[in-house]
């Protein structure tokens, strides 16, 4: 396929089942371009397979950074338990479980916006809690949580 369409600017991949991770106990020097390397070298696959997101600075103070990449490297990222961003930087590798189906229409789970059921339309609402006003990822992480309210 390759050959006969490579006249076109077409890309040919195969699905490739994959999974998320959390990278933890970076600092802000850091960047989701970094991330990328260090995962595809430690896992095994290529970088072209690695999805690094934003960074998101944590209670601690330190940032860390989800990453969606091919379940192989899952496992051996999961094994490794620890990946080197840079030369003095070693962040901890957590395999996150797989997140449930949720309509961002209606904000409930098992479906999604195109068949959503419901006439309640909550898409102007936090994720998180609910709450018109703010979206969850304007938040503070602790400040909203169905544990307490929103501190909008």
């Amino acid at each position: 396929m390759r050959q006969a369409l490579s006249d076109l600017t077409v890309h040919i991949a195969r699905p490739v089942k994959s999974g998320e991770i959390k990278v933890t106990g970076l600092d802000e020097a850091v960047t989701p371009e970094q991330i990328a390397p260090a995962i595809a070298g430690t896992g095994g696959c290529a970088m072209s397979d690695v999805r690094a997101g934003e960074l998101r600075r944590s209670r601690s103070g330190m940032f860390s950074a989800w990453v969606r990449c091919p379940l192989t490297a899952v496992r051996k990222l999961h094994a490794a338990k620890h990946i080197v961003v840079s030369n003095w930087i070693s962040a901890k590798v957590e395999v996150l479980e797989v997140r449930p189906m949720r309509c961002y229409r209606c904000l409930e789970p098992g479906h999604v916006g195109r068949q959503c059921p419901s006439e309640n339309n909550r898409s102007d609402c936090c994720f998180t809690c609910g709450q018109k006003g703010h979206k969850a990822e304007d938040q503070v992480p602790g400040l909203c949580g169905p544990w307490q309210a929103c501190q909008s």
